[in-house]
């Protein structure tokens, strides 16, 4: 409030041979005063928001190669590459795996999955076999892609790609990191096709 005084009294105090008029000069002073406080304010919401992001943990990446503890491999041998988004609820977080289209990948997702760790939840995402990373394995003599799936290919996104990932939480689960019976799947065309199929298995 100091700051807002000191510049309502430019006006008064103006030299008399200036050819701005005084109230002119009120009104300057009283902005820049308005100014000064709108950017503090604003300083001060980036501080608390910095803070806040602070306590996010960082995404971690699973490369696909099998590589990372713990490793993503399937029970066929298929190395899935994903991305782990650790939530912030500690027992009570809430767990989500989220699952692309056909021929798309996890990054499809990095916005949204960004912004449900923000809400607390763990978040899980993804390359299901044959997309993304997730293109080798070791019974495979040559590298997958979306184009070379087979039909079986995709039955065992189902039977073992998403077990793989289930376990992955459960060892979260188990750590006292998130509660695994809140599991939520979401998913898009190929991947809500996979997430429809895999819980009536499960």
């Amino acid at each position: 409030m100091r700051i807002i005084a000191a510049f309502s009294w430019i006006g008064t105090y103006a030299p008399r041979g200036w050819k701005v008029s005084r109230p002119a000069l009120t009104l300057l002073g009283f902005s820049l005063s308005l100014l000064v406080v709108l950017a503090t304010a604003a300083s001060a919401q980036t501080a608390e928001d910095t803070e806040e992001e602070d306590k996010i943990p960082p995404p971690v990446e699973y490369d696909g190669k099998g590589g990372n503890e713990p490793k993503l491999v399937t029970r066929d041998g298929m190395h899935l590459a994903a991305t782990y988004f650790p939530g912030t609820e500690g027992k009570e977080t809430v767990p989500v795996i989220l699952l692309h289209m056909y021929k798309g990948d996890r990054t499809e997702y990095g916005q949204l999955a960004a912004y449900l760790q923000s809400q607390g939840h763990a978040v899980l995402v993804p390359d299901l076999r044959g997309h993304g990373e997730s293109t080798t394995g070791a019974n495979l003599r040559m590298p997958l892609s979306a184009t070379n799936l087979a039909r079986d290919d995709f039955a065992n996104m189902v039977r073992f790609d998403m077990e793989a990932l289930k376990e992955f939480l459960r060892a979260k689960n188990n750590e006292g990191l998130l509660n695994i019976q809140k599991l939520c799947v979401v998913g898009a065309e190929m991947g809500a096709s996979v997430a429809r199929y895999w819980t009536r298995l499960d």
